[in-house]
């Protein structure tokens, strides 16, 4: 569960807030256009994040497999990464 804390740490430069819930938070780069999918859920070992992506509004959202973030920071992290990688391909 997000808590405010968390939703405050939202760069709000960086992504358009699309959705943002104490579950469930949706962020569109600024600089790609690409929606990220960040979800919450508790299981008996904490909390868990999962991240989902799409590079358009027309494709359905992918589980990145290998991202693992502990925090909302954390995941902007990743983010913010992906698209430097994705900015470089271009």
């Amino acid at each position: 569960m997000f808590d405010r804390k968390d939703l405050n740490c939202i760069d709000r430069e960086y992504f358009q807030v699309i959705n943002e819930t104490c579950y469930h938070i949706t962020l569109k780069s600024k600089n790609t256009g690409h929606t990220w999918d960040i979800t919450s859920t508790e299981n008996p070992y904490g909390k868990s994040i999962v991240i989902s992506h799409k590079h358009n509004d027309m494709d359905p959202f992918h589980i990145q497999p290998r991202v693992h973030p502990r925090s909302i920071q954390e995941a902007q992290d990743m983010i913010k990464a992906h698209d430097i990688w994705q900015l470089g391909k271009d």
